[in-house]
């Protein structure tokens, strides 16, 4: 439904590029486009992203900046080959942090059920 409506033109692909990134994370999986940060100890970073070499391609195609351009405002450099030596780290504090979120939902379902 969401897809047909950015190929109707009803949705911007910017807006879907975001959401869809979001969505993904949430499951688990690595972001496509690169729009979601994370702060770890007041250091922004782009968080898991799936082939970044290729990110940039990906984005033009929703309209979307180059990451470069987007970091600009985090004063970030884009260093692709370091981000994926990074990676690993990055995947690692996403799980965890999935994790606790997981828990935190259960407990909350726990304390608010009837």
């Amino acid at each position: 439904m969401i897809q047909k409506a950015v190929a109707n033109n009803n949705l911007p692909k910017r807006q879907f590029a975001t959401f869809y990134d979001r969505l993904v994370l949430r499951r688990g999986e690595k972001q496509v486009y690169g729009t979601q940060l994370a702060m770890d100890n007041g250091k922004p970073y782009v968080l898991p992203l799936k082939d970044p070499k290729n990110a940039d391609k990906r984005r033009a195609e929703m309209g979307l900046n180059t990451m470069q351009e987007n970091l600009n405002r985090w004063n970030i450099i884009w260093d692709i080959e370091k981000y994926i030596k990074n990676l690993p780290a990055y995947e690692a504090k996403e799980k965890e942090l999935n994790k606790k979120k997981a828990v935190s939902k259960v407990w909350f379902e726990v304390e608010n059920h009837d």
